[in-house]
């Protein structure tokens, strides 16, 4: 498994963590944790579509989001999940 985390703030979109060879385009399943009024916004969604355009993608919404080893405010963080082995299929 290859992952690729990331992160939106006020400042715009930053990559916190890439494991080698991660292609973004052959991801297939993208976890978002966020502040509940930024995960509602269409082009910041439109935005994480395109970046991972394969992946089925699940937003949860929180009042505090883990980047590495900090909690963040205000904020969205994105883990992107490349699997050699795995289909997944959200219902």
């Amino acid at each position: 498994m290859k992952i690729q985390q990331c992160q939106y703030t006020s400042a715009g979109w930053k990559i916190g963590f890439s494991s080698p060879a991660f292609d973004p385009h052959k991801a297939q399943l993208v976890l978002v944790f966020g502040e509940p009024s930024l995960i509602t916004k269409e082009e910041l969604f439109n935005h994480i579509r395109t970046m991972f355009s394969c992946a089925q993608v699940v937003t949860c919404s929180t009042s505090g989001e883990i980047m590495n080893e900090e909690v963040h405010d205000n904020s969205i963080v994105v883990t992107a999940m490349q699997f050699e082995k795995t289909a997944i299929r959200c219902a």
